[in-house]
């Protein structure tokens, strides 16, 4: 055993190492294939082969590979047979050719993937007599790119003999398959195992069957399946037992299996495809079933087109669905959707998909009278358009393979049912929603009501609501529901959700993206009943899964509760949730705006350009965070804009106690509250807040509050890393900017940057930091700098640093520099003058009564027709352009010759282009100019080529100069007209064209038509040439022998003419029949050039 292993694996290496053999057609070795480069043979010209080796791949480069093997190349679990043509560009079917010549029929076809091996073929063609690809077993693809593939039997094929052949994978794109034979027996794709076929932008041509699936799965999409209806025997199974392989009824797609033991349904899509039947009779589609395996035919998309009859057998287990197409006649009508109505194109002729007039929506051309049954039916990325206002009576649920748009088409869709979504990972009750969508899906242009106490949408994939969509509610009490709750998915609204008595929306983890719209949720009964805008939690609602990721980047939030939060306990923990808010406005009525009370980072602004969002609380704090991290670059905060002296509240003792001892939002109505080591979970997560840019402001209390929990009375130091950190952003408030009163000696430095409405205290400074008052009022924090320096920071733009008594550095006005009177350079037309102001910085131009103003422009560039001009200085020139008024009549016909149009078209003749030129209406011009290029597109110069004499209303100029053979010369026309001393043209001509030809080809080409009459004693022949080219004289040629011609001309003629004649008097025998032939002569650079000979006249002397 152990000598025959070492044998096979020294023939294994051999077969991958060497050469392979290369057989001719009697079996002799004829010279080897190249060597194998890195796993690929690069043939250099055309072989001739007998086996190959399964691992490799073959390139082809454009040359033939001939197979002369008496069995199938078999490829084994793990191998990868490859075939290529690297010549060929990608997507372009090459010219390396693969030929098979087998002397019998191969059971297993040419090329045999088994279990788990794989065969590609890409821009390459194939030949072969029988069958080409035959995969079986589990995984066993067949992968055909931009091939042409021709077979007698089967292209691509499966063998339902044996159980162990299912699994297989067929992918087919780009390519063309045919197969033909004497006797018209073929099926160029045949699948009936358990297994898939896609098909992508192929042409499909067979003589029994185009496409075959007896079992497994099949999608044919933007292809073209074709029966030529070659096979006589056409209705041979109709009634009954098909036989085996494609021994079944001809069509260009058969579906299913009237009898026989497929072991597997038929299951079969038709996107965007042609399926023909090129023969009458012969149905385009056949789909049969029997009582053990179904068959489902689905057609959908409008490119699809069925020609041919659509013929379905089996009533029970065979179904067939059409949602899309155009069909030859009306036997698709039985298979329409409830809904849809076949119509019969005057035009075309053929029939087509339309809703009834009782659709509520519509998918392609097709009507759906109920909703759900219209997303069930859609494709892939389908628009699903709502017909008519339309409600749900049950919840409307869009699976997880859907992806669709659901155009609401400015209709409103009422969810009235409901449907009970049990959440896996949250073990709380259900979530009873009237739609749950667990696809892609985008809902636009209308409105969706929430009708009732319930849920509006759940999300677990990927929601999108355009800006053009509204989701609302009609409750009139708060029971907590949300308009939109998503799970871990992802939503992008722009869109309007507006809440009568509920919230907004609320994510359990996944993404958010808001970036534009409105969501609103302004209900307020109590600080439990109200309603908030975004509600944001961890996956598991709970402090140990996936956070969720939110940002907003533009659009309202407006609550009469929280415009956005979170929650100690659910949205915290090491995978925390985290919100991002860089643009729109965020309001809230009643209390604290973005509440922040968990371990996630809370983003305000961009940090590079320093924007950021409005955020405001009325009766409230715009932030108040408690745990986590707060990032500031830029943005808006406003505290408490609707309170009243009596709500502003100065830190006290009793308010650090009251927080150590309650949970929740005080909404004390900061800009920024920060609460450090508060009791419970606060403390699980550090508190960290950095602070560099924006606007932070309180009409009642401080821009910024800080409030240490360690510090209430008789407190248990609790531990909690704390760091608050502001290096930037500008802070008022009715009670002072900061309030740190109640902060750790330790931390308390933490001041490096800003400006502040009042003089801050020196511990909430950073170490070498100072504030300099400012010419505002206001305080920057700065570096330090030593007595008598000045300061680092700029000064107020117009102010400067100066020392006051004291030697200290304070901001003051700079004094305003007398002015400079300026003396621009100023050019006036005759009827207008200019008169500068005092400083020259001003021009006012007045007009004479019978001017006009044209234009004035300042240092070349135009400025219109401006009576005053500013901020001129030493240097501008300005140039004043003016005109005398214009009569009516004047104007009248200024519009006549600038909306002339002018028909042009050229004419080739005998050394010439001619243009001529015809222009509309009754105004002539003064002239026209003709301007000449190479090129439609080309430069015409800026001087006309031509300009005539004359403005008649049409015209002609012969071009005869500056001519080259073989060029084509483009021409265009205008007319001009001067007018009060102003010139002005028409429109452009459209460009005529003509390519200049050489003389002596149109010369040769000229015909000439000749005939006769007698009398007696003489025959005259007479003559006409052809237009275009003319001749300096022409010849006559006798003879009384058919045929037979003397050298020389019998008569010649003085000059040309377009026509001519010879009386014939000399030389004539009575009863003699002579043939006369005329050409014409011209002699061009010194030789002369011949027309085409003259008919043949002939006549009998008298």
């Amino acid at each position: 055993m152990k000598k025959l292993l070492a044998s096979l694996l020294c023939i294994a290496m051999i077969t991958v190492y060497m050469p392979a053999a290369v057989w001719a057609d009697d079996g002799k070795t004829a010279e080897n294939l190249p060597a194998a480069v890195d796993g690929v043979v690069t043939l250099d010209k055309d072989y001739k082969v007998s086996n190959l080796d399964p691992t490799l791949t073959y390139d082809l480069k454009g040359h033939t590979l001939t197979y002369y093997g008496k069995e199938s190349i078999e490829i084994e679990k793990g191998q990868i047979l490859t075939f290529k043509d690297s010549t060929a560009s990608p997507g372009q079917i090459g010219n390396g050719k693969i030929v098979f010549i087998q002397k019998e029929s191969l059971v297993k076809g040419d090329i045999h993937p088994t279990t788990g091996g794989t065969v590609n073929a890409f821009n390459i063609q194939i030949e072969s007599p029988n069958s080409v690809f035959f995969p079986a077993g589990d995984a066993a693809a067949v992968n055909v790119d931009s091939c042409k593939v021709s077979a007698g039997c089967y292209c691509v094929g499966t063998n339902a003999g044996k159980t162990e052949n299912a699994g297989v994978k067929i992918t087919l794109t780009n390519s063309t398959f045919v197969a033909q034979n004497a006797v018209f027996d073929n099926c160029p794709v045949m699948l009936n195992v358990e297994g898939s076929l896609k098909v992508d932008n192929c042409k499909i041509t067979g003589e029994r069957q185009g496409v075959l699936v007896r079992a497994g799965e099949a999608e044919i999409n933007n292809s073209t399946v074709i029966n030529t209806g070659e096979y006589s025997d056409g209705n041979k199974y109709d009634d009954s037992n098909w036989g085996s392989g494609n021994e079944v009824p001809v069509a260009a797609i058969v579906v299913g299996s009237h009898n026989g033991n497929y072991l597997d349904d038929a299951i079969v899509t038709v996107i965007d495809t042609v399926i023909e039947s090129q023969k009458d009779g012969i149905p385009a589609i056949y789909v049969d079933a029997n009582e053990k395996y179904s068959s489902d035919l689905v057609l959908t998309g409008i490119k699809t087109q069925i020609d041919g009859e659509i013929v379905k057998k089996d009533q029970q287990q065979a179904d067939i669905t059409i949602t899309g197409g155009t069909f030859s006649d009306t036997s698709a009508e039985a298979y329409v959707p409830k809904g849809t109505e076949l119509k019969k194109n005057g035009e075309t002729g053929k029939y087509e998909l339309a809703p009834a007039g009782d659709a509520v929506a519509q998918v392609g051309n097709a009507g759906y009278k109920d909703l759900q049954e219209a997303i069930n039916r859609a494709g892939e990325n389908d628009t699903v358009r709502l017909l008519q206002d339309y409600r749900a009576d049950e919840a409307i649920t869009v699976a997880e393979s859907k992806s669709i748009v659901l155009e609401l088409n400015g209709k409103k869709l009422t969810l009235g049912g409901q449907e009970n979504y049990q959440d896996d990972e949250i073990t709380s009750a259900g979530y009873s929603s009237g739609m749950i969508n667990k696809g892609t899906l985008t809902i636009q242009n209308g409105e969706i009501i929430v009708d009732g106490e319930k849920y509006g949408i759940v999300n677990t994939g990927a929601l999108t609501i355009a800006s053009d969509a509204r989701i609302s509610d009609n409750a009139s009490s708060y029971a907590g529901y949300k308009l939109v709750v998503n799970f871990g998915g992802k939503v992008v609204t722009s869109g309007e959700l507006t809440s009568l008595a509920n919230d907004g929306l609320m994510t359990f983890g996944g993404t958010v993206n808001i970036t534009g719209g409105k969501i609103s949720a302004m209900y307020w009964k109590d600080g439990s009943n109200a309603g908030s805008s975004l509600t944001i939690f961890n996956r598991g609602y709970d402090n140990n899964s996936e956070g969720a990721n939110v940002t907003i980047s533009g659009g309202t939030l407006e609550s009469a509760a929280f415009a956005a939060s979170t929650n100690n306990l659910y949205s915290g923990g090491e995978k925390a949730s985290n919100l991002t808010i860089t643009g729109g406005t965020l309001f809230s009525k009643h209390t604290t705006a973005v509440y922040w009370p968990s371990a996630g980072v809370l983003t305000i602004g961009d940090e590079e350009s320093g924007n950021g969002p409005s955020i405001t609380s009325a009766n409230g704090s715009a932030i108040e965070i408690c745990s986590g991290t707060l990032n500031v670059y830029g943005g808006t905060l406003n505290g408490g804009t609707e309170m009243s002296d009596a709500d502003s509240i100065e830190t006290s003792q009793a308010w650090v106690d009251a927080f150590r001892e309650n949970s929740g939002s005080s909404g004390i109505g900061d800009a920024i509250t920060v609460i450090a080591r508060r009791g419970g979970g606060y403390v699980t997560a550090p508190v960290n807040v950095n602070i560099v840019g924006g606007q932070f402001n309180s009409s009642q209390n401080y821009g910024i509050r800080y409030m240490d929990c360690n510090l209430a009375t008789e407190a248990k130091p609790l531990e909690q890393n704390v760091s608050v950190k502001i290096t930037g952003g500008d802070f008022s408030g009715k009670l002072a900017p900061v309030d740190a009163e109640f902060m750790q000696i330790k931390e308390q430095k933490f001041i490096s940057g800003g400006t502040f409405s009042g003089d801050l205290p020196e511990k909430y400074l950073s170490e070498g930091m100072d504030t300099y008052g400012r010419a505002n009022g206001k305080f920057t924090v700065a570096k330090k700098t030593p007595q008598g320096q000045i300061p680092v920071i700029d000064p107020t733009p117009g102010y400067e640093w100066v020392q006051d008594e004291n030697g200290n550095y304070v901001e003051q006005k700079i004094p305003t520099p007398p002015a400079t009177v300026q003396k621009p350079e100023i050019i006036v037309d005759d009827g207008a003058k200019a008169e500068l102001s005092s400083l020259g910085t001003t021009a006012t131009i007045t007009v004479e009564e019978g001017y006009e103003l044209v234009d004035v422009t300042l240092n070349g560039v135009s400025l219109g027709k401006v009576t005053t001009v500013t901020g001129l200085k030493t240097g501008d020139k300005l140039v004043i352009t003016t005109q005398k008024k214009l009569t009516d009549e004047e104007k009248d016909l200024i519009e006549a010759v600038e909306s002339a149009a002018i028909d042009a078209s050229t004419v080739l003749g005998d050394g010439y282009i001619r243009v001529n030129w015809t222009t509309a209406g009754t105004t002539e011009m003064d002239y026209y100019e003709i301007y000449r290029s190479t090129e439609r597109d080309g430069d015409y110069g800026d001087t006309p080529y031509f300009t005539t004499k004359h403005g008649r209303l049409s015209g002609w100029y012969k071009n005869t100069k500056e001519l080259e053979k073989g060029t084509c010369y483009y021409y265009k026309v205008r007319g001009v007209k001067e007018i009060n001393g102003e010139k002005y043209s028409t429109p452009w001509s459209d460009i005529g064209y003509r390519t200049y030809k050489e003389i002596g080809k149109g010369v040769r080409n000229t015909t000439i038509r000749a005939w006769s009459s007698a009398g007696k004693g003489y025959i005259r022949v007479q003559w006409r040439k052809s237009a275009g080219y003319r001749v300096d004289y022409y010849e006559v040629y006798r003879t009384a022998k058919r045929g037979s011609w003397e050298d020389a001309a019998y008569f010649k003629t003085k000059e040309g003419g377009m026509s001519g004649w010879d009386k014939n008097t000399k030389e004539l025998k009575k009863g003699t029949r002579y043939y006369y032939k005329v050409r014409g002569v011209r002699e061009l650079d010194g030789k002369k050039v011949y027309t085409r000979w003259s008919t043949l006249a002939y006549r009998i002397a008298q």
